[in-house]
Protein backbone atom coordinates (compact mmCIF):
# COMPACT_ATOMS: atom_id res chain seq x y z
CA UNK A 1 0.00 0.00 0.00
CA UNK A 2 1.69 3.46 -1.01
CA UNK A 3 2.59 6.06 1.61
CA UNK A 4 0.93 8.79 1.71
CA UNK A 5 3.36 11.91 1.42
CA UNK A 6 3.42 14.00 4.61
CA UNK A 7 3.65 17.74 5.59
CA UNK A 8 7.31 18.89 5.52
CA UNK A 9 9.24 22.10 6.29
CA UNK A 10 10.05 22.44 2.60
CA UNK A 11 6.52 22.24 1.65
CA UNK A 12 5.53 24.80 4.05
CA UNK A 13 7.88 26.67 2.74
CA UNK A 14 6.82 26.49 -0.95
CA UNK A 15 2.99 27.23 0.13
CA UNK A 16 4.23 30.01 2.62
CA UNK A 17 5.99 31.82 -0.61
CA UNK A 18 2.87 31.51 -3.12
CA UNK A 19 1.02 33.08 -0.25
CA UNK A 20 3.28 35.78 0.45
CA UNK A 21 3.54 36.51 -3.64
CA UNK A 22 -0.44 36.17 -3.97
CA UNK A 23 -1.12 38.78 -1.62
CA UNK A 24 1.41 41.33 -3.11
CA UNK A 25 -0.49 41.78 -6.67
CA UNK A 26 -3.25 43.83 -4.72
CA UNK A 27 -1.58 46.47 -3.75
CA UNK A 28 0.13 47.06 -6.82
CA UNK A 29 -0.47 50.06 -8.97
CA UNK A 30 -2.21 49.87 -11.88
CA UNK A 31 0.07 50.78 -14.24
CA UNK A 32 2.23 48.20 -12.77
CA UNK A 33 -0.11 45.63 -13.17
CA UNK A 34 -0.45 46.17 -17.07
CA UNK A 35 2.88 45.82 -17.15
CA UNK A 36 3.05 42.70 -15.86
CA UNK A 37 -0.07 41.89 -17.88
CA UNK A 38 1.62 43.02 -20.96
CA UNK A 39 4.67 40.79 -19.72
CA UNK A 40 2.43 37.68 -19.63
CA UNK A 41 1.26 38.09 -23.18
CA UNK A 42 4.13 37.80 -24.78
CA UNK A 43 5.96 35.26 -22.33
CA UNK A 44 4.24 32.20 -22.77
CA UNK A 45 4.69 29.29 -19.87
CA UNK A 46 4.97 25.35 -20.86
CA UNK A 47 1.90 22.95 -18.17
CA UNK A 48 3.02 19.69 -17.00
CA UNK A 49 2.00 17.99 -19.97
CA UNK A 50 4.57 19.96 -22.43
CA UNK A 51 1.55 22.52 -23.48
CA UNK A 52 2.29 26.16 -24.27
CA UNK A 53 -0.27 28.23 -22.45
CA UNK A 54 -0.37 32.57 -21.66
CA UNK A 55 -1.00 33.46 -17.68
CA UNK A 56 -2.66 36.55 -17.21
CA UNK A 57 -0.40 39.11 -15.66
CA UNK A 58 -1.53 37.99 -11.84
CA UNK A 59 -0.51 34.39 -12.21
CA UNK A 60 2.75 35.65 -13.87
CA UNK A 61 3.28 38.06 -10.51
CA UNK A 62 2.66 35.45 -8.31
CA UNK A 63 4.62 32.50 -10.15
CA UNK A 64 7.61 34.73 -10.62
CA UNK A 65 7.96 36.07 -7.12
CA UNK A 66 6.85 32.43 -5.69
CA UNK A 67 10.12 31.55 -7.06
CA UNK A 68 12.02 35.18 -5.90
CA UNK A 69 11.39 33.82 -2.58
CA UNK A 70 11.77 30.09 -3.05
CA UNK A 71 15.97 31.01 -3.78
CA UNK A 72 16.17 33.25 -1.13
CA UNK A 73 15.51 36.55 -2.82
CA UNK A 74 13.07 39.68 -1.58
CA UNK A 75 9.92 40.09 -3.73
CA UNK A 76 10.11 42.58 -6.67
CA UNK A 77 7.18 44.52 -7.96
CA UNK A 78 8.76 45.10 -11.66
CA UNK A 79 8.71 42.37 -14.54
CA UNK A 80 11.68 40.77 -15.00
CA UNK A 81 14.31 42.09 -17.64
CA UNK A 82 16.62 38.89 -18.33
CA UNK A 83 15.53 35.42 -19.39
CA UNK A 84 18.49 34.00 -19.23
CA UNK A 85 18.42 30.66 -17.48
CA UNK A 86 21.08 28.19 -16.29
CA UNK A 87 21.75 24.62 -18.63
CA UNK A 88 21.26 21.60 -17.04
CA UNK A 89 23.99 19.41 -17.75
CA UNK A 90 26.00 16.55 -16.26
CA UNK A 91 23.18 15.33 -14.26
CA UNK A 92 23.38 12.17 -12.84
CA UNK A 93 20.36 10.93 -10.84
CA UNK A 94 20.47 7.77 -8.16
CA UNK A 95 17.91 6.27 -5.79
CA UNK A 96 18.74 2.87 -3.41
CA UNK A 97 16.17 0.39 -1.19
CA UNK A 98 18.05 1.50 1.59
CA UNK A 99 16.47 4.83 1.42
CA UNK A 100 19.72 6.94 -0.72
CA UNK A 101 17.87 9.46 -3.09
CA UNK A 102 20.58 11.92 -4.42
CA UNK A 103 21.36 13.59 -7.52
CA UNK A 104 24.40 15.45 -9.27
CA UNK A 105 24.63 17.77 -11.80
CA UNK A 106 26.65 20.44 -13.27
CA UNK A 107 26.57 23.99 -10.94
CA UNK A 108 24.08 26.85 -12.27
CA UNK A 109 26.40 29.63 -12.09
CA UNK A 110 26.32 32.95 -10.55
CA UNK A 111 22.48 34.06 -9.67
CA UNK A 112 21.72 30.85 -11.26
CA UNK A 113 19.35 28.18 -9.27
CA UNK A 114 17.78 24.43 -9.89
CA UNK A 115 14.75 23.47 -8.38
CA UNK A 116 14.93 19.80 -7.56
CA UNK A 117 12.09 17.68 -7.32
CA UNK A 118 11.07 14.06 -7.37
CA UNK A 119 7.80 11.94 -7.41
CA UNK A 120 6.79 9.09 -4.81
CA UNK A 121 8.41 5.73 -5.93
CA UNK A 122 6.60 3.93 -8.73
CA UNK A 123 5.87 0.84 -10.41
CA UNK A 124 8.88 -0.27 -13.09
CA UNK A 125 6.10 0.15 -15.56
CA UNK A 126 5.60 3.81 -15.68
CA UNK A 127 7.09 5.86 -18.42
CA UNK A 128 5.24 9.17 -17.92
CA UNK A 129 5.18 11.28 -14.59
CA UNK A 130 3.46 14.40 -14.40
CA UNK A 131 3.43 14.69 -10.30
CA UNK A 132 6.32 16.45 -8.53
CA UNK A 133 7.25 17.44 -5.37
CA UNK A 134 10.45 19.96 -4.59
CA UNK A 135 12.61 19.01 -2.42
CA UNK A 136 15.73 21.56 -3.00
CA UNK A 137 16.59 24.25 -4.34
CA UNK A 138 20.44 24.50 -5.41
CA UNK A 139 23.15 27.08 -4.54
CA UNK A 140 24.79 28.77 -7.95
CA UNK A 141 27.95 26.03 -7.04
CA UNK A 142 26.12 23.00 -5.42
CA UNK A 143 26.89 20.24 -7.47
CA UNK A 144 25.73 17.27 -5.61
CA UNK A 145 22.26 17.19 -4.02
CA UNK A 146 21.13 14.30 -0.95
CA UNK A 147 17.11 15.00 -0.68
CA UNK A 148 17.22 11.67 1.42
CA UNK A 149 15.77 12.11 4.63
CA UNK A 150 12.84 14.83 2.95
CA UNK A 151 12.16 11.94 0.46
CA UNK A 152 12.21 9.06 3.26
CA UNK A 153 9.75 11.17 5.23
CA UNK A 154 7.32 11.92 2.48
CA UNK A 155 6.99 8.78 0.61
CA UNK A 156 8.76 6.16 2.44
CA UNK A 157 11.23 3.40 1.67
CA UNK A 158 11.21 2.44 -2.33
CA UNK A 159 11.78 -1.02 -3.51
CA UNK A 160 14.29 -2.49 -5.62
CA UNK A 161 12.54 -1.97 -9.27
CA UNK A 162 10.95 1.23 -8.46
CA UNK A 163 10.88 4.65 -10.44
CA UNK A 164 11.16 7.92 -9.04
CA UNK A 165 11.34 10.57 -11.55
CA UNK A 166 13.32 13.46 -11.23
CA UNK A 167 12.91 17.05 -11.84
CA UNK A 168 15.15 19.51 -12.08
CA UNK A 169 13.99 23.19 -13.07
CA UNK A 170 16.51 25.92 -14.25
CA UNK A 171 15.55 29.18 -12.44
CA UNK A 172 17.52 32.68 -13.06
CA UNK A 173 17.97 35.29 -10.42
CA UNK A 174 14.61 37.30 -11.36
CA UNK A 175 12.69 34.50 -10.40
CA UNK A 176 12.40 33.36 -14.43
CA UNK A 177 11.81 29.56 -14.56
CA UNK A 178 12.40 27.02 -17.59
CA UNK A 179 11.38 24.02 -18.50
CA UNK A 180 11.39 21.23 -15.63
CA UNK A 181 13.64 18.35 -16.98
CA UNK A 182 12.52 14.95 -16.60
CA UNK A 183 14.72 12.20 -15.69
CA UNK A 184 13.62 8.11 -14.84
CA UNK A 185 15.85 6.68 -11.94
CA UNK A 186 15.61 2.60 -11.34
CA UNK A 187 15.85 1.90 -7.68
CA UNK A 188 18.92 -0.47 -7.13
CA UNK A 189 19.67 -2.89 -3.82
CA UNK A 190 22.70 -0.29 -2.74
CA UNK A 191 25.67 1.44 -4.07
CA UNK A 192 28.13 -0.97 -2.83
CA UNK A 193 30.38 2.16 -1.70
CA UNK A 194 31.99 1.98 2.06
CA UNK A 195 30.36 3.94 4.51
CA UNK A 196 31.91 6.77 5.51
CA UNK A 197 32.91 8.18 9.02
CA UNK A 198 33.11 11.49 10.85
CA UNK A 199 35.33 12.63 13.26
CA UNK A 200 36.48 15.90 14.91
CA UNK A 201 39.07 18.37 13.56
CA UNK A 202 38.63 21.22 15.89
CA UNK A 203 38.32 24.12 15.42
CA UNK A 204 34.93 24.00 13.11
CA UNK A 205 36.32 20.97 10.40
CA UNK A 206 35.68 17.74 10.36
CA UNK A 207 38.18 14.97 9.22
CA UNK A 208 36.21 12.40 6.50
CA UNK A 209 36.78 8.37 6.75
CA UNK A 210 36.30 7.14 2.80
CA UNK A 211 36.19 3.59 4.18
CA UNK A 212 38.76 3.20 1.83
CA UNK A 213 37.26 4.31 -1.78
CA UNK A 214 40.06 6.11 -3.65
CA UNK A 215 39.12 10.04 -4.08
CA UNK A 216 35.35 10.03 -4.47
CA UNK A 217 33.66 13.43 -4.15
CA UNK A 218 32.67 13.98 -0.39
CA UNK A 219 28.92 15.98 0.26
CA UNK A 220 28.43 17.22 4.44
CA UNK A 221 25.11 18.20 4.84
CA UNK A 222 24.63 20.72 7.78
CA UNK A 223 21.70 19.28 9.22
CA UNK A 224 20.33 21.55 11.66
CA UNK A 225 19.43 25.52 9.51
CA UNK A 226 15.37 24.74 9.23
CA UNK A 227 13.30 25.07 6.61
CA UNK A 228 15.24 26.91 4.11
CA UNK A 229 17.47 24.56 1.87
CA UNK A 230 20.24 22.09 3.39
CA UNK A 231 23.43 23.87 2.84
CA UNK A 232 26.27 21.39 0.77
CA UNK A 233 29.66 21.72 1.01
CA UNK A 234 31.80 19.85 -2.00
CA UNK A 235 34.86 19.04 -2.72
CA UNK A 236 37.01 16.41 -4.37
CA UNK A 237 39.47 14.55 -2.08
CA UNK A 238 43.03 14.16 -2.31
CA UNK A 239 43.98 11.82 -0.37
CA UNK A 240 41.63 8.30 0.54
CA UNK A 241 41.30 9.35 4.57
CA UNK A 242 41.77 11.83 7.20
CA UNK A 243 40.76 14.42 4.83
CA UNK A 244 39.38 17.92 6.41
CA UNK A 245 36.56 19.67 5.70
CA UNK A 246 34.85 22.68 7.26
CA UNK A 247 31.60 22.12 8.89
CA UNK A 248 30.84 24.81 10.66
CA UNK A 249 31.11 25.13 15.01
CA UNK A 250 27.79 24.48 16.38
CA UNK A 251 26.32 22.35 13.25
CA UNK A 252 25.63 19.01 13.22
CA UNK A 253 26.84 17.37 9.73
CA UNK A 254 26.84 14.23 8.31
CA UNK A 255 27.96 13.19 4.52
CA UNK A 256 28.17 10.62 2.30
CA UNK A 257 30.29 9.43 -0.50
CA UNK A 258 29.85 10.10 -4.37
CA UNK A 259 31.82 7.66 -7.19
CA UNK A 260 31.07 6.16 -10.48
CA UNK A 261 27.14 7.90 -10.48
CA UNK A 262 26.47 6.38 -7.09
CA UNK A 263 25.92 7.79 -3.41
CA UNK A 264 26.98 5.76 -0.27
CA UNK A 265 24.76 5.21 2.72
CA UNK A 266 25.27 8.46 5.36
CA UNK A 267 28.01 8.54 7.83
CA UNK A 268 27.10 9.05 11.35
CA UNK A 269 25.77 12.49 12.67
CA UNK A 270 28.47 14.57 14.10
CA UNK A 271 28.32 17.76 15.92
CA UNK A 272 30.73 20.58 15.05
CA UNK A 273 33.24 21.64 17.64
Amino acid sequence: MPVQPVASPRRAQVRANFTAASSGWAALDISVQEAWNSYAGSHPRTDSLGQSIVLTGHQMYVAINSQLLNIGNPLNDTPPTDDTLPVVAGLVVYADATGTVACRLDAAGTGMHFLISASRPLSGGVTFCSTFRQFAVTDPTETLVDISADFVEANGLPAVGNRIFFGITPVNAMGVVGTRQRVICEVILESGLGNPALTGDPPGNVLVDTAGEVTPDVVINISNIGITPDVWEYEQLAVTTGASMPGGIGNIVYCRLFKAGKFSSASNLFPVT
